[in-house]
């Protein structure tokens, strides 16, 4: 058929298939996932060549069972390693727009994208920097553009959004290429774009929420903004704190979003933080980091003695914790104290001297900060320790019987 023949030779997009899945993936225990997508305008005469060009791919390697096929019929296992066959930046707008939310949500598998721009005779370099802008603006970094330019050489392009010229650059830069379908220079796959972000900016959206995030007249302080400050500090990027006017908001069944996550979802800022639970349904609009705890455990055992409430609440500790926690300045000023809504804790007597002897530093029921039952950062005993241990019991009481 005349205008679909396909050379060949190794020096084609055929060899640098093989190299690519031989060499790399396979190597490194990696299953790629092919798949093809094309302008709807020239859809059938690029299918069939793209389809070609896999076809002579799968004839040449010895590894037809380690590539998953899926993705050339369906878009919902594109996930993790995946070869993408485009034509067009309207092509690979349209995969980006199709495939799940899931699919770019930061807790899976590190998603990598080899797009392979063929059968394009004019604007390559244009279509490239179409791509690399999308792939910045839906923060794609793991990217690579294979461009047909003349043979024998095929380029591989990427983008580098911080450097220390610029920050969130998306402007087509040649990282490898092809030479008679060899990689001309030894390099990983896909470099590392987000060790050093060079003093860019990045725009954190926040709430007064203690003791996470304590906004002040004049600082911003807490928890988990010291623990942003020393994640800054290690990626070398600068802090643009945005403060939320209505607090977290949540996100609808439909995927409406409200306060900071409509801040977050219209681009006014990069990230947000401050004990967010990862919901299932936060999940699938919003890409999360790993879940993580910012809280110190302490185990107190009860004594079986019959104490009343005040004794119940001095015994576990030691005689100068009340006048330190009232006198050393260090312990009041970076130092909580939380305790759950038993009736003994939260007994008037209690109460008052803890309110006496901690000045607006106690988490507790009827406190100035409310008990939070379902915080994974704030209640870790409930919802971590409680279920280790009754794990332990009854490992334990399996192995007597």
């Amino acid at each position: 058929m005349n205008g679909l023949e396909i050379n060949l030779s190794d020096n084609t997009l055929v060899g640098c298939l093989r190299e690519l899945v031989e060499n790399d993936y396979l190597e490194n225990h990696l299953i790629p996932t092919l798949g093809i997508f094309v302008n709807a305008n020239e859809s059938m005469e690029n299918t069939w060549i793209f389809n070609d060009i896999i076809d002579r791919f799968l004839a040449k390697t010895n590894n037809v069972s380690q590539v998953d096929l899926s993705g050339v019929s369906t878009l919902n296992h594109l996930i993790q390693n995946n070869i993408l066959f485009v034509d067009s930046a309207k092509a690979f707008n349209r995969l980006v727009e199709r495939i799940r939310r899931q699919s770019w949500d930061s807790t899976g598998a590190y998603q990598k994208y080899f797009v392979v721009l063929s059968n394009v005779q004019h604007n390559k370099l244009t279509i490239v920097r179409e791509i690399l802008q999308m792939c910045l603006e839906k923060l794609i970094a793991a990217i690579n553009v294979i461009v047909e330019d003349q043979q024998p050489i095929i380029n591989v392009y990427t983008y580098f959004p911080f450097t220390p010229t610029s920050c969130r650059n998306s402007r087509p830069v040649i990282y490898n290429r092809f030479v008679n379908g060899q990689l001309e220079w030894k390099k990983s796959t896909f470099p590392r774009k987000t060790r050093n972000l060079w003093k860019c900016t990045l725009k954190a959206i926040i709430w007064d929420t203690h003791p996470f995030i304590n906004i002040g007249k004049k600082d911003i302080e807490g928890i988990e903004v010291a623990l942003i400050n020393a994640f800054a500090d290690t990626m070398n990027f600068t802090i643009k704190w945005v403060i939320s006017p209505n607090k977290r908001g949540d996100i609808s069944g439909n995927g409406s979003l409200e306060n900071a996550y409509k801040m977050l979802g219209e681009g006014e800022g990069d990230f947000n933080f401050a004990g967010n639970l990862c919901t299932p349904r936060r999940r699938t609009f919003l890409a999360s980091t790993k879940e993580y705890f910012t809280s110190t455990l302490n185990i107190l055992l009860k004594s079986p003695k019959s104490y009343s409430s005040l004794e119940l609440l001095l015994i576990p500790f030691e005689l100068s914790t009340w006048p330190n926690l009232q006198t050393h300045s260090s312990v009041s000023s970076h130092k909580w104290f939380q305790q759950n809504g038993a009736t003994e804790y939260t007994a008037k007597d209690a109460m008052n001297l803890l309110r006496e002897a901690l000045t607006q530093k106690l988490i507790s029921r009827f406190g100035e900060i409310q008990w939070p039952p379902r915080s994974p950062d704030l209640t870790p005993l409930n919802c971590f320790v409680c279920g280790q241990l009754k794990e332990k019991v009854k490992s334990y009481n399996n192995a007597i019987e």
